[in-house]
């Protein structure tokens, strides 16, 4: 599922996040021009997070992109960056980490930004919780890892670090079942979902628990959990949304009617009793099977044990109930109606379990 060739392709975002990478933030003054930084920029994603760029290719051939849009550009097709607009250009993107100064994929180097643009991390994620129960740490914790020589980490997410887990979570679920339904053209489901992940991964790490998982090859997964009280967002939350929305709502007119519909319906049918909901999940392709979904589901569960609390999520994707039934997630809503002629989602719900002693 790749348009990335080589050459002078140019394409929207449809491959994993790469390997190894810094958070580059570059602006384009109006009317100006940037070089094209081989080191810097090389076959990595761009993200035009606000006016407009017209990439300008070794043939001389040359296209516009506006806000929004999701690029990967390759570093033997491109000779410069320019702004045709009136107001300088900002762009976010991520290059390959230097061998010798390896960093983790949520530090961050900033160009020509005000310092208050700089990405920083938060390291704010708890630990795996521990109980003296086998079967407990069998079914939510999985394998017994070495921490001293596990090059995974888990940290949680800055609020300005949201637009590289936002990527992270709309490529992985670019084929999820509803989405596919609403988003038939895949150009248009990748434009449509970045704007809305990105602004949701950036309203978790404010206000709930949002934690990233990464080893020295680059980010592998990202987890939104919502705490007791934080869903529904507020009034002052969703405000804080629209702008993302109308890029959603831009970038697919016809079926954003229907994707608002869905997020209503998956709301009310939202159980009434506290509970923490994991609103996402998403695992890069390249760190299927090394555990990193328990990693970021575990913390939660550990905490929502120690309160009492249920655990609450929904998926429409069948094949997810028997991964979440590992953990203890049993099926409480078979088939929620938010479409009605597209793919039911799935309510499940896990109840808390007492520390073993």
């Amino acid at each position: 599922m790749t348009n990335r060739t080589g050459g002078e392709r140019l394409s929207l975002l449809d491959t994993p996040l790469p390997d190894a990478f810094d958070l580059r933030v570059v602006t384009i003054a109006a009317g100006g021009r940037r070089g094209f930084d081989r080191a810097e920029w090389h076959d990595r994603l761009v993200v035009v997070e606000r006016g407009t760029v017209e990439v300008e290719c070794l043939s001389g051939q040359r296209r516009r992109f506006g806000r929004g849009a999701v690029l990967t550009l390759s570093g033997l097709a491109l000779r410069a960056l320019h702004n045709p607009g009136e107001q300088p250009a900002l762009l976010a993107g991520v290059s390959r980490a230097a061998a010798s100064q390896r960093r983790p994929p949520v530090s961050s180097h900033v160009v020509n930004v005000a310092p208050d643009r700089a990405r920083k991390v938060q390291d704010s994620a708890r630990g795996v919780g521990q109980t003296t129960a086998d079967d407990r740490r069998r079914q939510t914790q999985g394998p017994v890892v070495d921490r001293a020589t596990d090059p995974l980490r888990v940290e949680g997410l800055a609020p300005d670090n949201a637009t590289q887990a936002g990527a992270l979570l709309a490529a992985s679920h670019a084929d999820y079942p509803s989405f596919r339904h609403l988003f038939p053209d895949p150009e248009r489901r990748r434009r449509a979902l970045l704007p809305f992940m990105t602004a949701t991964a950036r309203d978790a790490a404010a206000h709930a628990r949002a934690m990233v998982a990464y080893d020295d090859g680059g980010i592998l997964g990202v987890a939104l959990w919502m705490p007791p009280g934080a869903f529904p967002l507020s009034a002052a939350r969703k405000a804080r949304m629209t702008p993302a929305l109308l890029r959603t709502a831009l970038a697919a007119p016809p079926a954003f009617a229907a994707f608002a519909r869905v997020g209503a319906r998956l709301e009310k049918a939202h159980p009434e009793r506290r509970s923490w909901y994991l609103l996402a999940l998403g695992v890069h392709p390249r760190a299927q099977r090394r555990g990193v979904g328990t990693r970021l589901v575990t913390p939660v569960l550990a905490l929502a044990d120690d309160a009492g609390l249920p655990c609450y999520l929904q998926t429409s994707d069948p094949a997810n109930v028997d991964y979440y039934q590992r953990f203890g997630f049993e099926v409480t809503q078979p088939a929620i109606p938010v479409l009605p002629d597209g793919p039911h989602y799935i309510g499940m719900t896990r109840p808390p379990r007492r520390p073993s002693v």
